[in-house]
């Protein structure tokens, strides 16, 4: 009998080894077969008389409103509920009869229970609380909307590499967190995992009763299971999940739930079960005999994770992984260093008393060979190098902050490479980290980890003798010393740390090479600010710290950065007593973002809170090599001041280079490579340097190994074809290069040619800011804000050409209004319209105007909106430029519209429709189209709007990810809900919603959270309806964005219905929720709560 949707089997030890023995072998029929272990054709006889178990829904449960069955399992009936109480949906899982029989397991289940319940982590389904009716136990849990992990399998059998590791990310952290607690799962599977719409994975449904006999299961296709105790002879867990000493029926402990992760990961990745069956007792078999098929793994795995299923599927419970916490950094690294390419969850990672990668070593040091093989891994113990000590490195003075994900990068590769070099600016903390790499690793190694400080030498031949007399084993008498090193080494393996080697790069490639030939034991940590360009070198450019975003203002935000927590742990140390707060947080984030999040500026910066309070500290900024000259007394010369530690690395630099480096340092915010040849190449004077186009690339290059910049290596990464990599400098390193530059005198002509090549960025973008390719164009231009914001202020306080930033300021408004920057995008378009009192008119002129007329709407500012579209028009049609024309009307179009005039903003769009049509542009026939829709339908002509709205949509249905096609979707959508088609509506909504998520046009974003509102209120969801006000109220201050009048009044009957419907406490909970949501992750809940919705109208089968 093939193992199927009713099957549930509870086997006892005798039954399985009879197996083995041949008991119950080919000769043996199904029937007897099923019958020896325990099955009544598949499942428990019914018994309808009591509905927990078997029979018909109830209609509530206690308080609960019971909707739906969402599943049945060993642990009893699954129901989809509604707390009224609450307005939430819930699952409500009743316990079995069997269960609720023995107070002995009601208490310990009570107790489990409350430790789940105090878990409070992001994957992990929450339990809500206990309750009882009739007699029977029901546990009240999260209702958790999606598909389980299993269903996604069966869908797409192999996900990509990005899909499976964060999945698994999740299912390790939630794991982790249970663990901690000292709960264990016991039935790891990939059932009991959910993926919600918006990508958070839930671990539901742990082991908190263990049933003696065994209930209907209705579980997916394929799906086996048996109950699971820890009581030794009883099998427990899903046949081909659970570990071989679960299916001994041995006791178990968390390490029966790392196998179980193992197992799943290997299938996210494969695409098939690591040990399949045909039958329950097949695939019990297999756990127990055999190996998964490893050559299912694509070849991208990453060897790491490859060997970190390996360490999970280890048979002897002794010598697996040891700690779930070691595979979730596992793939915390794969994915930061490639592996996938998806962003982590900021929650779960708690990574306090890690043992660190050297762990993970150890633990898969027996796994299976065929993985991570080729890799040579230290052994723990044995003897020294002669000596004093086996190891030399200094004492730290004060405490390694952050760093986790650095650190266990730089620890993986010290364990599979032999000479690894770590890279960097001045300042970013490559010492610091190799040393604290170094620290954690040096009881592993057989001969000590040695530290040379290679800045202290004068003499490049007296390298190899400091490392001998380091080791202690210079022998005088010795013709060479790399003979004296290897002969006391032999083949014992011995980290060498090699420290500051910039100004001994050849020297130091000569001695790794010399030392690794003849050392074969001998690994070697180089830190620099360039690499050495040797055969089997491998780099890692060490990163600055994190700092807040620009919008960070939650308390905890702020203080999760590792830039904050070691400016924290510093002004402690000379202010005792010195915390983060509310009155200091937003100047101490502000401080750690200026200082680009370099460890020793941080540091420097810190110090100061001796005498200056965060706020002092931010207002001197401007001056920052004043401000932080003083210096660490404790660290060597080039590191003693902020300022030295860049200058140090600028006079290493050759007269090509140090031009190049000045010249870029006019770019603020980074630059690609065409942007850098259009503006750096060429004699600015008779005696300046001359750098030839073609030569940019290589000397970007060479700035990039001296580390002066870094590549930007998201931003060619793009789906954008056209997308260039970006070069950037610390904001730190460019105010220097920006001193030099003006000590060269070539400040004033770089500034110009900034602004000529952003003028004919500006210019060339304009027309695809609106239609099919305008994503692409607003990112690049994104990507350009620092370099804009430059360019103006030039044009505003020094002179710059003044027709060069209108053309600027007429090519990017559209960029800056989709992307929520409408206050900065008025203020610096309206000073442009001051300073061009008085000047001639041109197309650029009017475009400005046009620009600040839809920036005046957006912000509030109707009466100026009207006054500067009205402007506009009167100087397009003056100079008779029809584009600019049309760009007028429609900004007047939708100004009038703002402000109630319909019948005029009617009139002035179908004028701009007539130019749009005739000149072809299909982007402004759609925005025409959907406003005219607007305008009409407040006029009460609906059929003419549907017919407009209907034109909108199909114009823009080959847009994709275009903030125009978000925008006719959002404005259809209102139309539907004011017309009463409440799922039409809904359907548009989340369409805009999607598309939104992938163009990330902000200004939309508001709106649209409000008619989520809306629609929530319909359903009668009210407190996500108040959630969605507050959030959308929120993003509306964030991006500057008010709502008008006719939006106000047309949506304050949905806000007074969710407001009264719900009770005063409960409406101050949800707005202060809803206030906290960032605004894509409120769209995101927004989208939740629409599948939420759905799938209540149609509910699965099974949980």
């Amino acid at each position: 009998m093939r193992w199927g949707r009713h099957s549930a089997i509870g086997i006892r030890q005798v039954d399985v080894l009879r197996l083995w023995s041949g008991g119950f072998g080919p000769g043996k029929s199904d029937e007897s077969s099923r019958l020896a272990l325990g099955w009544r054709g598949g499942c428990r006889a019914p018994r309808a008389a009591h509905w927990g178990v078997m029979g018909e829904l109830p209609t509530r449960l206690g308080r609960y409103i019971v909707e739906a069955e969402l599943g049945r399992g060993g642990m009893g009936v699954v129901y989809l509920g509604h707390d009224d109480s609450l307005d939430r949906k819930v699952a409500i899982k009743v316990l079995p009869e069997e269960m609720c029989a023995h107070p002995d397991r009601i208490n310990r289940f009570v107790r489990e229970a409350r430790t789940l319940a105090s878990l409070n982590h992001p994957n992990i389904a929450s339990v809500y609380g206990l309750d009882k009716h009739l007699g029977q136990m029901l546990l009240v849990m999260e209702y958790v909307p999606g598909l389980h992990l299993g269903q996604r399998l069966r869908e797409t059998p192999a996900l990509t590499m990005d899909e499976a590791l964060t999945i698994a990310f999740q299912i390790a952290a939630g794991l982790e967190a249970a663990h901690d607690r000292g709960v264990v799962h016991r039935d790891m599977k990939p059932a009991n995992v959910r993926v919600t719409p918006g990508g958070v994975v839930k671990v539901l449904d742990f082991g908190l009763a263990k049933s003696d006999a065994p209930i209907k299961t209705i579980a997916d296709e394929d799906e086996t299971r048996s109950f699971v105790q820890t009581e030794t002879g009883r099998v427990v867990g899903t046949a081909g999940y659970m570990s071989p000493e679960q299916a001994r029926g041995k006791p178990v402990d968390k390490r029966a739930d790392i196998w179980s992760f193992g197992a799943v990961l290997y299938e996210t990745l494969a695409g098939s079960r690591a040990f399949p069956g045909e039958t329950p007792m097949d695939a019990i078999v297999a756990v127990i005999e055999k190996e998964p098929d490893w050559a299912r793994l694509p070849d991208a795995t990453p060897d790491g994770v490859a060997e970190l299923i390996a360490a999970c599927l280890t048979k002897d419970p002794a010598k697996r992984l040891r700690d779930i916490g070691d595979a979730r950094r596992e793939i915390e690294l794969a994915l930061a260093s490639g592996g996938g390419s998806g962003s982590l969850p900021n929650w779960g990672s708690t990574v306090g008393g890690s043992r660190g990668f050297s762990s993970v070593r150890s633990s898969m040091g027996s796994a299976r060979s065929g993985w991570g093989s080729g890799s040579r891994r230290f052994r723990a113990g044995g003897s020294s190098v002669p000596g004093s000590r086996a190891s030399n490195l200094p004492a730290s003075l004060n405490t390694f902050i952050g760093r986790r994900i650095e650190l266990a990068a730089v620890e993986r590769l010290i364990g599979s490479a032999r000479l690894v070099t770590l890279a960097g600016a001045g300042g970013v903390g490559k010492t610091r980290l190799a040393m604290e790499a170094a620290k954690r690793m040096e009881t592993d190694i057989e001969a000590g980890v040695w530290w040379i400080d290679v800045a202290q030498l004068k003499d490049p031949e007296v390298l190899l003798q400091q490392i001998a007399t380091t080791l202690g084993t210079l022998n005088s008498d010795a013709a060479d010393p790399a003979d004296t090193v290897a002969n006391a080494v032999n083949d014992r393996e011995v980290l060498i740390l090699l420290d500051n080697c910039e100004a001994m790069r050849d020297a130091v490639a000569r001695a790794c090479d010399t030392m690794l030939a003849i050392c074969p034991g001998m690994r070697v940590v180089v830190t620099s600010r360039e690499p050495l360009g040797v055969a089997g070198e491998t780099l890692y450019r060490v990163p600055v710290m994190g700092v807040p975003a620009e919008d960070d203002r939650d308390l905890d935000e702020i203080g999760d950065t590792d830039g904050v927590k070691l400016f924290l742990d510093r002004a402690a140390a000379v202010r005792p007593g010195f915390q983060l707060d509310a009155s200091n947080a937003t100047a101490i984030a502000e401080i750690c973002r200026c200082l680009d999040g370099i460890p020793l500026a941080i540091e420097l910066a810190a110090s100061r809170t001796k005498v200056l309070s965060p706020q002092q500290i931010v207002e001197r900024l401007e001056d920052r090599f004043k401000l932080l000259g003083g210096g660490r007394r404790s660290s060597g010369g080039r590191h003693r001041a902020l300022e030295t530690a860049i200058a140090w690395s600028f006079d290493q630099l050759d007269p090509d280079e140090a031009a190049a480096f000045r010249r870029l340092s006019v770019f603020c915010g980074g630059v690609t490579l065409s942007g850098a040849e259009a503006v750096c190449y060429g004699p600015v004077d008779d005696d300046s340097d001359d750098i030839e186009p073609w030569e940019a690339i290589d000397l970007i290059s060479q700035l990039v190994d001296k580390s002066m910049i870094t590549v930007d290596e998201d931003a060619g990464s793009s789906d954008d074809a056209t997308a260039e990599s970006r070069y950037t400098m610390l904001e730190t390193v460019r105010q220097y290069g920006l001193r030099k530059l003006t000590e060269a005198g070539e400040l004033g002509e770089m500034r110009r040619r900034h602004l000529a090549w952003l003028a004919e960025l500006a210019k060339t973008a304009e027309p695809d800011l609106i239609g099919p390719n305008e994503a692409a164009w607003r990112r690049r231009l994104v990507a350009e804000r620092g370099n804009i914001r430059a360019a103006l202020d030039y044009v505003l306080r020094n002179g710059g050409d003044l027709e060069l930033g209108r053309v600027i300021g007429a090519g990017v408004w559209r960029s800056m209004a989709a992307s929520g920057a409408v206050a900065e995008g008025r203020k610096l378009l309206s000073d442009l319209e001051r300073l061009s009192a008085g000047s001639a008119p041109t197309p650029a002129w009017a475009k400005l105007r046009s620009g600040i007329a839809w920036m005046s709407m957006l912000s509030g500012d109707l009466t100026s909106a009207v006054m500067f579209g009205r402007a506009s028009l009167e100087m397009a049609r003056m100079l008779g430029d029809e584009h600019a024309t049309g760009v007028a009307l429609l900004a007047l179009g939708a100004a009038c519209q703002g402000e109630g005039l319909a019948d005029r903003a009617v009139d002035y769009l179908e004028e701009a429709l007539a130019i749009y049509r005739e000149a072809g542009e299909t982007a402004g026939v759609a925005e025409c189209r959907a406003r005219l829709g607007d305008a009409l339908r407040e006029m009460g002509r609906e059929d003419e709007a549907a017919e407009h709205f209907k034109h909108a949509l199909s114009l823009t249905e080959r847009d994709g990810a275009s903030a125009t096609r978000a925008a006719v979707l959002s404005r259809s959508a209102w139309f539907e809900l004011r017309r009463g088609r409440i799922d039409l509506a809904a359907e548009r909504a989340r369409d805009a919603a999607k598309v939104l998520q992938r163009c990330n046009a902000d200004a939309e974003l508001p709106d649209l959270l409000e008619l989520f509102a809306c629609l929530c209120t319909s359903a009668g969801q009210l407190l996500a309806a108040e959630r969605l006000f507050a959030a959308a109220s929120a993003a509306r201050i964030r991006f500057g964005t008010p709502a008008s009048l006719a939006h106000v009044t047309d949506i304050t009957p949905f806000v007074e219905r969710a407001s009264k419907g719900v009770t005063a406490d409960d409406h101050t909970h949800a707005r202060e929720e809803g206030g906290k949501l960032r605004p894509y992750r409120a769209l995101l809940y927004a989208l939740e709560e629409y599948e939420r919705l759905v799938s209540i109208e149609s509910p699965p089968a099974s949980a």
